[in-house]
């Protein structure tokens, strides 16, 4: 609809987003199976490529570069640290024993989404490019959880292997207030 301004000029107006139209948004908190539950921050790549996770292992970073909560495609990328000297080993690493049927729980400000976690893979720490298909920007909607795993090489500074686990979307989108 256009819609006369001040002084005879014309303007458009932008309609509202379709009732049944979803509006992406960055998730904010994760839910792991056994119920523990860690906020989330959006997070960026280092010069290196790797993640700048938040520090605290009961905070997980979501990557920018990948999809967000309703997007109707791609990989929702998280990961967290397994453990820490500061705080221990954190809720994260309960994944280190998930199965495939296990459900985790992930939340936006007005979005929410049960995911079944589908497989679990064991990737050395200098080969997760190999996981391009499940970090991918395209295919069905998942989950990508992302954590370091066993054993400590103190040579190499860290763990030898991240922990990648995929979960495919578990019932509806669920919109606040629905």
């Amino acid at each position: 609809m256009v819609e006369d301004e001040p002084g005879g000029t014309a303007r458009a107006r932008v309609a509202p987003p379709a009732g049944s139209q979803v509006v992406a948004e960055p998730p904010v908190q994760l839910e792991l199976p056994g119920g523990a539950v860690l906020a989330v921050d959006p997070v960026a790549t280092e010069p290196g490529g790797a993640l700048a996770l938040p520090e605290s292992v009961h905070r997980a970073g979501w990557w920018e570069g990948s999809a967000k909560l309703g997007d109707p495609y791609g990989a929702i990328v998280i990961a967290a640290h397994v453990d820490s000297l500061a705080d221990g080993v954190g809720p994260i690493a309960e994944l280190l024993d998930a199965v495939p049927g296990d459900v985790v729980r992930l939340e936006s400000v007005g979005l929410g989404q049960a995911y079944t976690i589908s497989r679990s893979v064991l990737v050395p720490r200098t080969d997760l490019a190999v996981e391009r298909r499940a970090l991918s920007f395209t295919g069905p909607r998942r989950l990508v959880l992302i954590t370091c795993a066993g054993p400590f090489d103190q040579d190499q500074g860290g763990y030898r292997h991240n922990l990648v686990v995929v979960a495919e979307p578990h019932g509806p989108l669920e919109r606040d207030g629905e």
